[in-house]
């Protein structure tokens, strides 16, 4: 029995892994986003590779705008969420049409969730870019515990976003 449930644990956490692992294919932008965090050096080589290659020419770092902006928004968003209004504030003063988002293929998953809600009502082409250089890989042994505290964290992160943005939108008072 005992073997059984480590091997069930063990398929979910690959599930979890694999899931989080959101990665498209690069295309032709106005801008390159970087995210900064975890995987700092990874992620600025996935951003340059990819100016090298001509996918764009310009590089954004919300998280350098962030700390003068952070009491402009409700306290319960998180970092990601404030840079990605950011990044959408940044896009129309510019008038950017297009962006390629590049972070960890850890973070790729919630920065995408995030994206759909602060760009729904905009006609934005967005690409979603993990770094191909990341040490997380969508195979994670179960006894790394920093890379499943860290993965624990996303979904507790994708969950309590949810969880605000439904109580934001005001779907808990309506009739479905």
């Amino acid at each position: 029995m005992f073997l059984i449930s480590l091997s069930l644990f063990q398929i979910i956490v690959n599930w979890g892994v694999a899931y989080l692992g959101y990665c498209d294919s690069p295309q032709k932008a106005d801008l390159i986003v970087l995210f900064l965090g975890p995987e700092r050096e990874d992620r600025k080589k996935e951003a340059f590779k990819l100016i090298e290659d001509g996918y764009a020419e310009t590089v954004f770092v919300p998280a350098a705008t962030i700390e003068f902006r952070r009491n402009c928004y409700p306290d319960y968003y998180e970092n990601t969420h404030i840079e990605i209004i950011c990044v959408k504030k940044f896009m129309e003063k510019m008038g950017f049409k297009s962006a390629i988002m590049v972070s960890s293929s850890f973070h790729m998953r919630r920065i995408r969730m995030i994206s759909t809600v602060v760009f729904e009502d905009m006609q934005y082409q967005l690409t979603f870019r993990g770094s191909r250089n990341s040490t997380f890989k969508s195979y994670l042994p179960m006894w790394d515990f920093i890379l499943l505290r860290r993965m624990a964290g996303e979904y507790i992160k994708m969950m309590v976003f949810c969880g605000y943005h439904f109580f934001e939108s005001g779907l808990l008072g309506r009739e479905l």
